[in-house]
């Protein structure tokens, strides 16, 4: 027997409706007025009630769940060791969600980044039309049209019914909401969504796109980035007046396109994770050092699974980083995940705040937490934003993470008048583009990267200029008095963008 929800699929009510109409009928009858409460930007903080706000913030899978007619939000499936849904009606999921919002609030985080679940459209089942992706109970992908307004009414309850549990247990929201320009029905998706929470106080801010070092592709150059990213923006300001944007970056990589210098948000949101030892503080301390806008760490984590590596070194990380967000001047500090995951790969499935394992009463819940929390926990408790903390610290490595002495490229970064350009980025690669590092060049231009591998690809910006890249004949590299692998790439000139992008 198939489903109502699934006949809507084939044949969606109102088929081809326009958008302006189809949210004039989803919305009619919206008549609140924005009033105090909303997180806002001053002197490049954030500020709530006109006192410092600095969101400590959990990464919170959320799934949209279909049953037949019915959709709900769900903690996601993979936070199970069954890989399935734990309750299968709206109300007990709800009630596992208050009880997991809940014990994140006794840990310190007062936000969570809610992921997968207002992402917006991927591409349909071959019809054209944009689809939101859904979960059945057993944990299937569905695809559910969005150009049905009964679906879109089911989709926006559900929302409403997640923000109003953020409500009841104190946590302001930030919103992975995708716009792509090549993705059809991201705009239309993130308007509706924007439109329906238009004054809802508990949004801390739309988060407008995910690293698009890996989700961007083919890379586009920083004068495109910069017109799609005022293109949303606009967006955002007729249909989100009273929120704060921001866009997720992989970290110091992300320059070469899209430069934080040159997008229009209220901050970046920075995702360092610990590829190269001390990575994500000599990151942070980059961050703080170089970059204008307003920045937060928007991801971060060390996988622990209390054997390959213990606990107390997840929570020695977690100490870390946190206090040299707050030494480097950054505004929020974002943990992934909130749960272990089980993707299969060690980087990925331990990096959760809790184990799968266990069971945790939680006060003023109906049900408890499955699994049990990591030591990292204790940092969170008992952070305080405003506790005196030492200087941004400059780790003896800050230029080369990795340490290797194989192989090494250096030269120096200047502008149009050969000026010397401090904190530029280059990034250099095997010839496969599949392994790859990258160093800061000095406050006189000079960089030296070195790696474990012979250089073939290697490219090179700084925040405000523009990018050059190149590939490199093995025939040039020359073995140093030690050995080593060397490659001199001379002057490297990059030319500021302030006026090419007004």
């Amino acid at each position: 027997m198939t489903d109502p929800l699934s006949r809507r699929l084939r044949r969606p009510l109102f088929q081809g409706l326009p958008w302006p109409l189809l949210a004039m009928l989803l919305l009619a009858g919206c008549t609140d007025r924005p009033g105090d409460g909303f997180v806002r930007m001053k002197e490049g903080r954030m500020v709530l009630h006109d006192q410092r706000y600095f969101p400590v913030v959990m990464n919170y899978q959320v799934n949209l769940v279909v049953d037949g007619g019915r959709i709900w939000a769900a903690s996601y499936n993979g936070y199970n060791t069954d890989n399935r849904f734990r309750f299968t009606d709206p109300a007990q999921a709800a009630d596992q969600m208050r009880a997991e919002l809940l014990l994140m609030r006794s840990l310190g985080f007062n936000a969570v980044r809610v992921v997968h679940f207002t992402e917006g459209p991927v591409p349909g089942d071959g019809t054209g039309r944009p689809a939101l992706k859904a979960r059945s109970l057993d944990g299937t992908d569905l695809l559910i049209d969005m150009e049905d307004p009964v679906v879109w009414k089911a989709y926006l309850s559900a929302i409403t019914d997640f923000m109003a549990l953020a409500r009841a247990t104190d946590m302001r929201v930030i919103l992975l909401t995708t716009i792509h320009n090549d993705r059809a029905g991201s705009k239309e998706h993130f308007t509706m969504v924007a439109d329906h929470l238009r004054n809802d106080t508990i949004v801390l801010a739309f988060d407008l796109f995910n690293e698009p070092l890996y989700f961007d592709l083919p890379a586009r150059r920083k004068e495109d980035v910069h017109t799609i990213v005022r293109s949303w923006r606009k967006l955002a300001t007729a249909h989100a007046p009273h929120h704060l944007v921001t866009i997720g970056l992989t970290g110091i990589r992300e320059v070469h396109a899209w430069d934080p210098h040159l997008l229009d948000v209220d901050f970046i949101s920075f995702h360092p994770y610990e590829y190269e030892p001390d990575q994500v503080l000599n990151e942070i301390k980059w961050y703080g050092t170089h970059v204008r806008t307003p920045w937060m760490i928007g991801e971060t984590s060390l996988p622990a699974d209390d054997d390959s590596v213990s606990y107390a070194d997840m929570a020695t990380f977690a100490r870390r980083t946190l206090d040299q967000v707050v030494a480097c001047g950054g505004i929020g500090y974002s943990w992934w995940q909130f749960k272990d995951v089980r993707w299969g790969r060690f980087h990925s499935d331990f990096m959760g705040l809790l184990s799968m394992e266990g069971e945790l009463p939680v006060d003023g819940a109906r049900v408890p937490v499955i699994g049990r929390i990591k030591a990292a926990a204790d940092v969170f408790r008992g952070f305080d934003a405003n506790a005196a903390r030492p200087p941004c610290e400059e780790l003896p490595n800050y230029l080369n993470y990795s340490g290797h002495s194989f192989s090494r490229i250096t030269g120096r970064l200047v502008d149009e008048q050969d000026r010397p350009i401090e904190g530029g980025v280059v990034i250099a690669w095997n010839r496969e583009y599949t392994h790859s590092y990258h160093t800061t060049s000095r406050s006189d231009g000079t960089f030296e990267l070195k790696g474990d591998m012979h250089f073939h690809h290697w490219m090179a910006s700084a925040l405000d200029h523009t990018m050059v890249r190149e590939s490199l004949a093995p025939s040039g590299f020359r073995k140093d008095a030690k050995g080593v692998f060397s490659f001199h790439l001379g002057d490297l000139r990059l030319r500021h963008m302030g006026r090419s992008i007004h």
